[in-house]
């Protein structure tokens, strides 16, 4: 991981990354959505620092940010994001996969608004489409994953990155407004398919992201 942090900095240029940013929202009527509060932060200083280092980057999101050099796709549902990522990643040497995808969707959404009533209201939500698992593994595409979690964090993200057939995921713990979801700053645990992990601690989103990049180039090329 030393010699990727030292030389990774330029190992992103000429590749091309496609990063998903956000959380869905899944539609219950016209007007409203069911879906996850997330910022997108991490994922898009994880692209605008990919893109001033040279790469040709793609970023589907349910937050545009009208990046410099960023490719931007705009989605809002778990489907459409996987539609506009399955068209944007044959030629891709890269996938971070950092969207907070909405877990339940509503079984149906009504064709008119929903009005306010004196009762409760029930809404089915059976499993939403499974995003990263329909992006099948394939040689030459480095694929990197998420894990959001407030408990149990290694041992969670662990199983996702072994059970998705990851090369690398990042772990972070959430709950606390002193990092993570919608704040400027954040700490990760980096783990890989294979080799030891790599704690981040507490930093800006734009160092994390950098310090995520580094992982990546050793990972990717790892010292013969």
């Amino acid at each position: 991981p030393t010699g990727g942090a030292r030389n990774g900095g330029n190992s992103v240029a000429g590749t091309r990354g496609v990063v998903s940013v956000g959380g869905t929202g899944e539609g219950m009527d016209p007007v409203r959505l069911v879906g996850n509060c997330v910022s997108g932060k991490m994922g898009r200083a994880w692209a605008e620092g990919a893109a001033a280092r040279g790469a040709e980057v793609t970023l589907v999101t349910t937050v545009p940010a009208d990046l410099e050099g960023v490719h931007e796709i705009a989605v809002t549902s778990a489907r459409e994001m996987l539609a506009a990522l399955q068209s944007a990643l044959p030629q891709a040497d890269i996938l971070v996969m950092a969207a907070a995808v909405a877990d339940y969707a509503p079984e149906t959404a009504a064709p008119s608004k929903l009005h306010r009533g004196k009762g409760p209201l029930s809404l089915t939500l059976p499993p939403n489409v499974d995003v990263l698992q329909q992006l099948a593994p394939r040689d030459g595409l480095f694929r990197v994953g998420f894990a959001a979690e407030t408990e149990e964090l290694t041992s969670r993200a662990r199983e996702k990155l072994e059970r998705k057939g990851l090369d690398m995921i990042v772990a972070n713990q959430v709950g606390s407004p002193e990092q993570g979801l919608g704040s400027d700053y954040n700490a990760v645990t980096i783990l890989f398919a294979k080799g030891a992990p790599i704690e981040v601690p507490r930093a800006s989103q734009g160092e994390v992201a950098a310090r995520i990049r580094h992982a990546m180039a050793a990972a990717r090329h790892p010292a013969s």
